[in-house]
């Protein structure tokens, strides 16, 4: 606790070097207009990328000695089936969006310290979400490449599906989320601007190997972002499950613990953070022990350069089931 009160310490001397205007940036909710007063956005120098890991490990090392999270089924519904997706179901943006893009890309100027191309960078949060837009349809371009049909676990409120929507428009989706008050924004929103003929939402507990919508992902290919980070306790038996639905293919973006280190000062922030958040930290070690076991071919695995925070970095993870005949 008082190593996190001496990073503490310093974020505060951080903030009051650099001057008012970017040491506020440093923490959330800012008011872009004012921030681009004092710099255009662009990348942290490293005494700024310090300030904002020694906040980020002052949270975390917070979290940890005040209460400890326990990611289960209650939580993550309290979280997002009551929480995030019940507001945006409440908010109801989409009506007033002039667009599908308007809608996905808002209007937000809260400055976000986020990784854009590998760099970190301050950046508007619309700003980001528009990165963001390109950057999810070069990676499902690059290792999904002209599949039809496209099935998102974990789609929420169907965001990842209707960015996609807007790069491949020949393409048709499916969502399948744990979460009614998700999937029940996701249909209005598809329905709103004219693409429920092209994109489907319905539930699924991912959990359950017997649930019948798991049927969906047979053939077709499949992806999760930041979805399976929520399964701590139950990853390999969801992947397995997965699996055993024989899908063309599966690609994962979803949070790197494994690949962090000790080591490497950088990377103890995201380690604090995914712990004092009860995130999976086994998908890679997962998906290597289904390798050796010859269930799956795992293809391909790689660091993705772009997240809206710095505390959550991911990785990309492709993989698809084994040849039956063991060829």
């Amino acid at each position: 606790m008082a190593f996190c009160l001496l990073l503490l310490g310093e974020r505060t001397r951080l903030q009051s070097d650099v001057g008012p205007s970017v040491g506020n940036a440093l923490s959330e909710g800012n008011d872009l207009d004012a921030f681009r007063r004092f710099m255009t956005i662009r990348s942290l120098t490293s005494r700024e990328i310090f300030g904002v890991h020694a906040a980020s490990i002052a949270r975390s090392c917070a979290r940890l000695a005040v209460r400890r999270i326990r990611r289960t089924p209650s939580q993550v519904a309290a979280e997002y089936d009551g929480g995030h997706w019940a507001r945006i179901y409440r908010e109801r943006a989409w009506e007033r969006a002039s667009s599908l893009e308007a809608f996905l890309v808002g209007a937000s100027q809260q400055v976000l310290t986020a990784k854009v191309d590998g760099r970190t960078c301050w950046i508007s949060r619309a700003e980001f979400n528009r990165h963001r837009l390109k950057a999810m349809a070069t990676l499902v371009e690059r290792y999904l490449g002209d599949t039809r049909d496209l099935v998102e676990l974990g789609a929420g409120y169907g965001y990842n599906l209707f960015l996609l929507s807007l790069a491949f428009p020949e393409r048709r989706f499916f969502g399948l989320d744990i979460s009614p008050t998700g999937m029940a924004a996701a249909r209005e929103i598809a329905a709103h601007f004219g693409l429920q003929d092209r994109i489907e939402f319905d539930t699924i507990d991912l959990v359950d190997p017997h649930h019948p919508n798991y049927a969906i992902l047979s053939g077709r290919v499949v992806f999760t972002y930041y979805c399976l980070e929520q399964l701590p306790m139950e990853i390999g038996n969801v992947l397995r499950n997965v699996s055993h639905t024989r899908p063309h293919s599966v690609m994962h973006v979803e949070p790197a613990a494994e690949l962090l280190s000790v080591r490497r000062p950088a990377d103890w922030a995201n380690l604090l953070y995914v712990r004092s958040q009860h995130y999976q930290t086994s998908l890679l070690g997962n998906l290597q022990r289904m390798r050796d076991e010859r269930m799956i071919e795992l293809i391909r695995t790689e660091r993705v350069t772009f997240a809206p925070t710095l505390q959550h970095s991911a990785f990309m993870a492709l993989w698809s089931p084994a040849s039956q005949d063991g060829g």
